[in-house]
């Protein structure tokens, strides 16, 4: 059994998610407001995801996690 608990799978998910989204042609169903909470929350997944895997040492993915969050804060300006 995995030692990845609900709530961070459920994250994980959410991620992955919300990254194959924004990489796709789909424009968002909502408001302007709408879409700047939802790249918000996916930035605050991405860098708590970040925390995480960091903490098991595991730096490359880490990096990899912050960037991606920064990169997303960036394109959301």
């Amino acid at each position: 059994m995995s030692n990845v608990s609900e709530e961070r799978r459920k994250r994980q998910q959410n991620i992955k998610e919300g990254l194959q989204f924004i990489q796709s042609p789909l424009s968002y169903p909502g408001t302007q407001e709408q879409y700047a909470v939802y790249l918000r929350a996916l930035v605050r997944n991405l860098f708590n995801e970040g925390n995480d895997v960091y903490r098991e040492h595991d730096w490359n993915n880490s990096i990899s996690q912050y960037t991606e969050a920064l990169n997303i804060a960036d394109y959301a300006k």
